[in-house]
């Protein structure tokens, strides 16, 4: 293993748990990361690369696993609710008047994170040469660092969550012993929130690789002069990832700014990359057809999405879709243009 790897991930590591923002309460998150990069270490020791997309002949198996890790966190915070005095608070299914029920937009979300990474890898296992082009490329085992990579990148969302709810707990865990009030819900200290912790770095750590792959293929081939045709798996691994930040930004998720933040800055992030994706692939009718197609019909939900976040929060103007209506509009143009050339 490269000792560039073993400084990256040992890196990512302190980080973590002595520099990044800290996830309450920290023994359990520390615990995780130790876990997360003492397994990071040991795999690349062994120069073994540990994505799935290394794997992804054995896709079926891989969904099963994203399914269960899916569907356990909503349903251990339904347990919680039923079960603890304080249960409504710690997981709302909405049975207090004024409460919002998390479970449908958790479920629902959860689901979509584990057909995404599914849909990577199916990409991954159809797509001629990319099997080989994995088997073959050398610095797979570097891509172990997403693995820790990936837990901090959670982190971050759990820690803007917590301090939504509450925005003073780093002074509240100093000088309250009950600080732990001030974060109900969103605590590690619940099951469910430990649960979807775990979804969300396995969801982001086979996604994050499989993109990778993916996209070094595409450099390579582009690089030798051979670009790719626009095939059915990578449309859909494009669609994907756009469909699942558009999801953070729907309103029956809810009043959670992490989950609308993530939204709100990762669309734009993930159309500029659809972007980049389409420039390298193989010029044609049926390529620049469907980068019109994804991206148009993608910035326009995302448009209007975001309204929506903004009359829920009584800021609505409609001037906010003049962006929109003048991309419509050089579309159109571009359209009449490259149909006349």
């Amino acid at each position: 293993m490269s000792p560039v790897v073993i400084a990256l991930i040992a890196v990512v590591v302190f980080l973590t748990t002595q520099v990044g923002p800290a996830i309450y309460p920290e023994r359990i998150a520390k615990r995780i990361t130790i876990v997360l990069g003492g397994a990071a270490l040991f795999v690349s020791t062994a120069d073994v690369p540990v994505s799935p997309a290394a794997y992804a002949d054995f896709w079926p198996a891989f969904a099963a696993a994203f399914l269960v890790f899916a569907i356990a966190p909503p349903l251990l915070g339904l347990v919680e609710s039923r079960r603890r005095p304080d249960g409504e608070a710690v997981f709302s299914t909405g049975r207090v008047a004024g409460t919002t029920n998390r479970l449908p937009g958790h479920l629902i979300g959860n689901l979509l994170g584990a057909l995404i990474a599914t849909g990577f890898l199916v990409a991954a296992a159809s797509m001629p040469g990319v099997h080989d082009f994995i088997e073959d490329y050398r610095d797979s085992v570097a891509l172990n660092i997403a693995l820790p990579v990936a837990g901090f990148v959670v982190y971050l969302f759990v820690r803007a969550q917590q301090t939504d709810a509450c925005p003073d707990i780093d002074e509240r865990v100093k000088n309250d012993d009950a600080w732990q009030r001030g974060i109900v819900g969103f605590s590690l200290s619940h099951w469910h929130q430990v649960a979807n912790v775990v979804h969300l770095i396995v969801c982001t750590f086979a996604v994050s690789t499989t993109v990778l792959y993916l996209f070094a293929f595409t450099i390579q081939r582009s690089g030798a002069g051979t670009p790719l045709g626009l095939s059915w798996q990578l449309a859909t691994a494009m669609v994907a990832v756009l469909l699942f930040v558009l999801w953070c930004g729907v309103p029956v998720q809810g009043p959670d700014r992490a989950v609308y933040f993530t939204f709100l800055t990762g669309t734009p992030a993930v159309l500029v990359a659809i972007l980049v994706w389409f420039a390298m692939l193989e010029d044609g009718v049926k390529r620049d057809t469907t980068a019109f197609a994804i991206l148009g019909s993608g910035y326009a939900a995302y448009c209007v999405l975001a309204v929506l976040g903004e009359r829920r929060r009584g800021n609505f103007q409609w001037h906010y879709f003049t962006g929109l209506v003048l991309a419509f509009l050089l579309a159109v143009l571009l359209t009449l243009s490259y149909r006349d050339a």
